[in-house]
Parts: C-alpha cells; sequence; structure tokens
C-alpha cells in the first residue's frame, strides 16, 4: 500500500510538473506568433525568396509622443521642437540598433524607407526563412508583410458641385472656399508640373510647391503615368480646367516606380510621412487593395495616415472601383481606406449591376463572376439559365459565317474603331439573325462605356440581349 502512494504520488507531481511546462511554454511560444502578422502565408515564410516586409517597433511614432507630450488635439508644427529631435533621433538609434540585429541572422537583408513620424518602423526586404528568427528579437513589435496597391482610376469632378463650393460658399473669413492657403500632398503617380493648368513648374514660387519620387528615389516627381496629374487636376487645377480647390497649393509625392500603376506599403507610407513633415493640411491618396473588405486597423499604412490625422493631416483615401450591389462581399472597401481616422471615397452608382456566372475549368475559382450593364434598348436576361458562350470576333456578318451560335450567347468586342467600326445596334441584330439567343459585348480597351443603340424613330428593333462591357 505504501509502494502503491509514492507511485500515486510521484505520477502526480509528474503530472503537475508536465501541466506547469505546458503552461509555461505556451505563452513564449503565443508571443512569438503575435509578432508576425496573420496576413501572412506559409509560403512567404517558408521560402529562400526575398519577401518585402515592414517591422514595426515597440515605441510611438514622433507625432504620438509629442502629442502626448504636450497634450494638444492636433500639431503641425512640433518638428523642430527640441524634446521631438531628440526623440526622432533616439527612434533612428533603435531602428538603426535593431537592422544590425538583424544582419546578424539574416545577412543578405535589405534596409528600405525608414519612418519616424507617422509610424516607428522600416521597411525590408529579407528572404522569408528568416522572419521567425527576426520576429523573436526584443525590439521588434511586430512584422506585416507588404502590400501592392493599384491606382483607382474612375473619378467625377462635376457629381459632387465643386464650381458652386468655390462660388456660393464662403469661410468664417467671407473669403471664397477655394483652397486659398491650403497644401494639398497628392500622393500617387507623380504630377506633371509642366501642365498649365498645374502652374507650368516647380518650385516654392510655383501651383506645385515640392514633393519626391519614392519609387525611383530620386527627388523630381514628374508624372509618367498620368494619373496622378488627373488626381492633382481634380483637386486643384487653376486654368482653363478648374478643380475642387483651384487656389490651394499642391505637394507632389510620387509613389511608383517610372510609368507603373502600382504602388508598395513602403512607399505609401514613405509618402504620407513626407507629406506630414513638409506642413501638408490635407492628403490625397486614390490608390486602393485589388481585394475587397475591410482591412486590418493595426496594418503598418492605417496606423501612419491615423497618426497623420492626429498630426491635423487629413486624408482622403479611395475606397476602390470595384464595388456593386450584386458583388458577393457586402463590403466592397479597398485597403488602406479602411483606416480609422480617414475619408474613404468612392464613386457612386445607383444603376442595377447584372452579373453573369462563367462555369469553365479554365477561370480560376473565385473569378466566374462578371458584372456588366444593360444597353439601352436591351431587356432583362434571362435567370438562372445556363448558355454556352461562341466567340464571335465585332459581331460583323462575315465574323458569324460558319460559326454556330443557335440558341448560344455571341461573344463580342467592342470596336473596331475607325472606317471599319460597326454599331452596338448591328452588332447585336446580326447576332440575332445568325440564331444567337443573346450577345455578351466586352470592352477591347480601359475605360467605361455605356452602351447604346443607333436607331431612327420607328425602327428601334428591340434587342434580345445583355451587353456586358
Amino acid at each position: 500500500m505504501e509502494l502503491q502512494k509514492k507511485v500515486l504520488v510521484t505520477v502526480l507531481v509528474l503530472l503537475l510538473l508536465s501541466s506547469l511546462m505546458s503552461f509555461s511554454s505556451a505563452p513564449v511560444n503565443a508571443v512569438e506568433a503575435s509578432k508576425l502578422s496573420k496576413s501572412f502565408n506559409q509560403t512567404q515564410l517558408t521560402t529562400n525568396d526575398y519577401v518585402n516586409v515592414i517591422v514595426e517597433l515597440k515605441d510611438d511614432p514622433v507625432i504620438i509622443y509629442s502629442l502626448k507630450e504636450k497634450g494638444d488635439s492636433t500639431l503641425l508644427s512640433f518638428g523642430r521642437s527640441i524634446s521631438a529631435n531628440d526623440y526622432e533621433k533616439m527612434l533612428t538609434e533603435k531602428q538603426l540598433e535593431l537592422f544590425r540585429q538583424i544582419k546578424t541572422i539574416s545577412p543578405d537583408a535589405k534596409l528600405g524607407y525608414r519612418y519616424q513620424y507617422t509610424y516607428n518602423g522600416f521597411a525590408l526586404s529579407i528572404r522569408g526563412i528568416d522572419l521567425k528568427k527576426i520576429s523573436q528579437l526584443d525590439l521588434v513589435k511586430k512584422i506585416y508583410p507588404g502590400r501592392t496597391y493599384t491606382i483607382s482610376d474612375d473619378v467625377s469632378n462635376s457629381v459632387i458641385g465643386a464650381n458652386a463650393v468655390s462660388q456660393q460658399i464662403k469661410d468664417a473669413k467671407g473669403n471664397p472656399v477655394d483652397g486659398t492657403g491650403i497644401v494639398i500632398a497628392i500622393i500617387d503617380t507623380g504630377v506633371d508640373y509642366t501642365h498649365p493648368d498645374l502652374g507650368g513648374g516647380f518650385g516654392p514660387n510655383y501651383k506645385v510647391i515640392g514633393g519626391y519620387d519614392f519609387g525611383d528615389k530620386d527627388p523630381d516627381p514628374m508624372d509618367l503615368n498620368g494619373h496622378g496629374t488627373h488626381v492633382a487636376g481634380i483637386a486643384a487645377a487653376d486654368g482653363k480646367i478648374k478643380g475642387v480647390a483651384p487656389k490651394a497649393k499642391i505637394l507632389a509625392y510620387k509613389i511608383v516606380a517610372g510609368g507603373s500603376g502600382n504602388a508598395s506599403t513602403e512607399n505609401i507610407i514613405a509618402g504620407i510621412e513626407r507629406a506630414v513633415k513638409d506642413g501638408a493640411n490635407v492628403a490625397n491618396l486614390s490608390f486602393g487593395s485589388g481585394s475587397l473588405g475591410t482591412s486590418d486597423p493595426e496594418d503598418p499604412e492605417n496606423k501612419a495616415f491615423d497618426t497623420a490625422a492626429d498630426a491635423g493631416v487629413l486624408s482622403s483615401i479611395s475606397a476602390g472601383n470595384q464595388g456593386a450591389r450584386c458583388q458577393t462581399k457586402p463590403y466592397p472597401l479597398g485597403a488602406p481606406s479602411g483606416a480609422r481616422k480617414v475619408l474613404s471615397v468612392a464613386a457612386s452608382d445607383d444603376g442595377v449591376h447584372p452579373a453573369i456566372n462563367i462555369i469553365s475549368p479554365n477561370v480560376p475559382s473565385g473569378q466566374g463572376l462578371i458584372l456588366g450593364n444593360y444597353a439601352d434598348l436591351s431587356p432583362a436576361f434571362p435567370k438562372d439559365q445556363e448558355f454556352e458562350v461562341v466567340p464571335c470576333g465585332y459581331g460583323r456578318t462575315s465574323d458569324f459565317e460558319g460559326v454556330n451560335v443557335k440558341g448560344k450567347i455571341a461573344l463580342i468586342s467592342r470596336g473596331p474603331i475607325g472606317p471599319n467600326a460597326i454599331y452596338f445596334r448591328d452588332k447585336d441584330l446580326n447576332a440575332k439573325e445568325a440564331g444567337a439567343v443573346g450577345v455578351i459585348i466586352y470592352n477591347n480597351m480601359p475605360g467605361i462605356v455605356s452602351p447604346t443603340f443607333n436607331v431612327s424613330p420607328g425602327d428601334e428593333k428591340k434587342s434580345i440581349s445583355l451587353q456586358f462591357l
């Protein structure tokens, strides 16, 4: 009996020790895991290739620190204060020390832009297999994957009544609300500052008073894409074309390389960081992520824009143009407009957008839903039915020769442009004559089109089809 008691006590002690060992090791693993964003996938964490990431350190950025020290609700001029400068130097020293530690683990890691004002961290290019190791370093707060953002290209000025605002509304001093005294940071593909409606030059005495090219790492933010110039014109053009705030000044921050339309997390944070330091009043980012849905408020770019707002720099960010009422996701919001303290702005569209679902082994999962809009005389397309789709060129009579489209859908390209052009109406009627039960007309070039049929009075032969562009 005594032996049984000893065995029982020993077993209980061993069980207790095992339990304590499990309990004590679990929090360590949890802490380590929490330092890597859940946005990483397994491939990124195990690849020997380079992965672009954003490393966040534990201390507050300069703006948050200064606001806590001074207790101001907004702060636009703290940048020259001694305490803020000393704090910035301290952050810089810690960042460089952390990078030195990272180099001992991953010797070929490459340091990108560093941030102290709106975000405390830096961009890093590092082999994926080293991410778990560097996440265990004490100075690391969290590591996030770098994202790629694309331009949001559908914009409209007239629908918001910009002319009425500048002509009819006055500020508290009785002056027109036209942008006088306001500096707008355009964080985009750059700005063509030689455009006459944008001042015709670059520097303190022009409309575009300054900027930087973060994509090509040089001081010239000339736009080689056109998107940033378009956005700048909407915001502050003052010539033949008038922007929303024609008397405002512009800071141009190019966040793409060359004429590209893609921007990285690294460059976007660098853009808003510089905008705050250069004294912008407001900032605009007409870029968004391709994936829809609300983004994590803790993402680096979201934190940077929120911190900029704390400093008094309000940002307007594109919500994206992918949304429609029949879309499968209920909240089609692109990042980083999901930040807590920014204005998330999107184009409005009250039209009904019909959708078709493509069923084919050649279409990747989740990409089979196609949205469109009806032409002016088209009846609604039949629902809950399946049809075979047949390519039929431009929908000319010759394109249907030898093609069996009876009882099927004719897939027709918009165009061509020039002497061989063919009306939407004729494309449709040719398909009907060939026996098609409907047509899908797709766009053959960038841009949005609202298709209309060219008909004479009394000749409104209604289409049997649904136009998808």
